[in-house]
């Protein structure tokens, strides 16, 4: 099946079926823009979706995220060619795809009929195997790196943990020091892992090292801490809420100093994505309310695009960026392609 290109302009929620359908319906939508004139944005949808919905993108510009059907939300696999394939494990309800690693492993959750969430990772042949650390009833991974390592949270009826997967299906189960819930949202190739913690005296960030020991963060000023991406290099970007609950992004370099910053004109800024160059890609709340996407480089500028609803959700070592928007039409949420010019 192929994508429909056009040239026009990019949020996510990581959520139940429910979730996507209030998105949809809670929006008046607008087209996108191009940020510069030498920039082209490739707009796509799943055919025959309602709303299509982009979660991540490795560094060969495969896509992966979940549409809305007529029946239910699946998952979709859009190669770099546009080529797009759709795809559910067994029993599920819907289907939510969170992260490609780069040789084209997809890993997520599903839900069942019952509303139980449970993993599953993709192969590059499409065989999906689901899976659930023992005693879990809720497993929902948020990552997977090249190595095939997939991380994420598990409930198990009485507290959250984070979960490391590995190739092997094995599992290992770990909280940070001091934690009542442990969340693992990425880990890098070389196996770093970074999430967040809730803690009797607030809810921070952290980095989990390759023997195990936890370095927790925080940047100045934050109440709450919430890490969205490590990158190769072992950066990490998120954001973070000050005491006023106002959210803002952050870069937390590898000798653990902070960058913070906000979109001129912003009243909350979320980053998403990290690459392995450093540049990240988010969304933010402007004055009037409306959610754009941002690209900031690695020296410290920003660049927006999106004038209502778009959202930047993944941005890969080659600088493409993927989210999705709404065009002015009020109809459907579409997915978008946008390349950076060096």
């Amino acid at each position: 099946m192929k994508t429909e290109a056009a040239k026009n302009r990019t949020k996510r929620h990581k959520a139940s079926n429910s979730t996507l359908r209030l998105l949809i319906a809670g929006l008046t939508v607008v087209g996108l823009s191009p940020a510069s004139d030498t920039q082209e944005i490739t707009s796509f949808d799943v055919p025959g979706s309602l709303a299509t919905y982009p979660a991540a993108m490795n560094s060969e510009g495969q896509i992966v995220g979940s549409y809305v059907g007529a029946a239910s939300n699946q998952g979709f696999l859009r190669d770099e060619d546009g080529t797009f394939t759709t795809f559910n494990p067994n029993g599920a309800k819907a289907t939510l795809p969170q992260a490609i690693n780069s040789e084209g492993r997809v890993t997520g959750f599903y839900i069942d009929v019952a509303g139980v969430p449970h993993g599953f990772v993709r192969d590059t042949s499409g065989a999906i195997t689901s899976f659930d650390p023992t005693g879990s009833r809720q497993t929902l991974p948020y990552a997977i790196n090249s190595r095939g390592q997939i991380v994420g949270l598990t409930y198990d009826g009485a507290f959250v943990h984070a979960f490391l997967r590995q190739n092997d299906g094995t599992f290992i189960l770990f909280d940070a020091p001091g934690s009542i819930a442990t969340v693992a949202v990425a880990i890098n190739s070389e196996g770093r892992i970074a999430g967040y913690c809730s803690c009797p005296n607030g809810t921070h960030g952290f980095l989990r090292h390759e023997d195990g020991t936890f370095t927790l963060f925080d940047p100045t000023g934050s109440f709450i801490t919430v890490p969205s991406a490590i990158n190769s290099k072992g950066q990490i970007a998120g954001r973070y809420y000050d005491s006023a609950l106002v959210a803002h992004g952050f870069v937390r370099e590898t000798d653990g100093t902070f960058a913070s910053f906000d979109p001129v004109g912003s009243s909350g800024t979320f980053a998403q994505a990290i690459n392995s160059k450093g540049q990240v890609a988010g969304y933010y709340f402007d004055s009037s309310g409306n959610i754009r996407s941002f690209v900031r480089e690695t020296n410290g500028t920003i660049s927006s695009f999106g004038s209502h609803y778009s959202a930047a959700v993944a941005i890969n070592s080659e600088g493409q960026v993927t989210g999705y928007y709404g065009d002015s039409s009020g109809g459907p949420i579409h997915g978008y392609l946008l390349r950076i010019e060096d």
